[in-house]
């Protein structure tokens, strides 16, 4: 697949916070603009969210043949040669991955083929959802939270649809245990509880059919 089109835009996230879509072939992708930041974590822009804008809208990625999920590696050293980096991060990681993650798009689209079959060539079927249940840390608005982030659920159904409905009936019931109306901005329950007493809680649901 050539990159006949490469372009990007700034938009709004889910908290009102500007964040970039980048179009590939015309199938778009964006980023989250990212709420939690680590002293380790890759900076989200190269320079700037209107730097990168502006080189995504007038670099010319027309000698690129994206095949497989492999030549990603064709994207990113074509961004270190022509920006002189050592390493393709340095071009920020929210506009990569939302770069990438549309030139993954346009290739599923051009094969007919679903994205996760594109990520994993050898897989058989979708694979197994997570959910995201209570969140704490930076994504929680209260000041007393649990210090984990996010309390994830991983289902053990067989198909995709029964592992689906059975993390929307523990999600309520966790709700209703927490007695929380609150949500955060993913859409996870909001609560006072700590680590301890939510593993607990989400312990009670082992094996849950």
């Amino acid at each position: 697949m050539i990159l006949k089109e490469v372009s990007a835009r700034k938009i709004k996230d889910s908290r009102g916070e500007s964040t970039i879509e980048v179009s590939v072939n015309w199938k778009k992708a964006s980023a989250p603009s990212g709420k939690s930041k680590g002293k380790y974590e890759t900076p989200s822009y190269h320079k700037s969210l209107d730097w990168n804008i502006n080189f995504l809208n007038s670099a010319d990625f027309s000698g690129l043949n994206i095949n497989t999920f492999n030549d990603l590696k064709e994207i990113e050293n074509f961004l270190k040669n022509k920006l002189k980096i050592k390493d393709a991060k340095q071009f920020g990681a929210n506009v990569l991955f939302a770069l990438e993650c549309a030139a993954l798009k346009a290739l599923a689209h051009k094969n007919k083929k679903q994205l996760w079959q594109i990520i994993n060539s050898n897989a058989k079927k979708l694979p197994i959802p997570v959910g995201n249940a209570v969140e704490g840390g930076l994504h929680a608005h209260n000041q007393n939270h649990p210090l984990f982030q996010e309390f994830l659920l991983i289902p053990k159904e067989k198909s995709f649809s029964k592992n689906y409905q059975t993390m929307k009936i523990i999600y309520k019931k966790i709700g209703k245990i927490l007695k929380s109306h609150k949500k955060t901005d993913e859409g996870a329950w909001q609560t006072n509880l700590s680590n301890e007493q939510l593993f607990q809680i989400l312990a009670t649901f082992d094996n849950t059919k």
